[in-house]
């Protein structure tokens, strides 16, 4: 299974803050996907994300968000991938996450 486009926005289509706020909105984003798919994060198998204009000093922000998901909604540590990107689909949107899952047969 694959959960594409989650972004940082809350159930209104409102952006979250900072890069902080929109990783771990979208982080959670993609639990309530995962949810309503059957499926949980401890399914996931890769993780991808898009950061608009990442550069290193971005790291501590960008864990922070990460982190305070993690404190909600546990992700176990999978394989992941991040690509700077000059702009998403929104002006002021600042990151986009992606999972693919794999659920066990039926």
């Amino acid at each position: 299974m694959h959960i594409a486009g989650q972004v940082g926005t809350d159930s209104n289509g409102v952006l979250q803050g900072g890069l902080a706020e929109q990783t771990e909105r979208a982080l959670l984003n993609l639990a309530e996907a995962l949810d309503a798919a059957g499926a949980t994060a401890a399914d996931l198998v890769k993780l991808t994300y898009l950061v608009v204009g990442w550069r290193e000093a971005m790291i501590p922000e960008f864990v922070a968000g990460i982190t305070k998901a993690a404190a909600t909604r546990p992700f176990p540590p999978v394989p992941s991938t991040l690509h700077g990107v000059q702009s998403l689909f929104l002006d002021g949107m600042l990151v986009e996450v992606e999972g693919v899952a794999v659920l066990p047969p039926e």
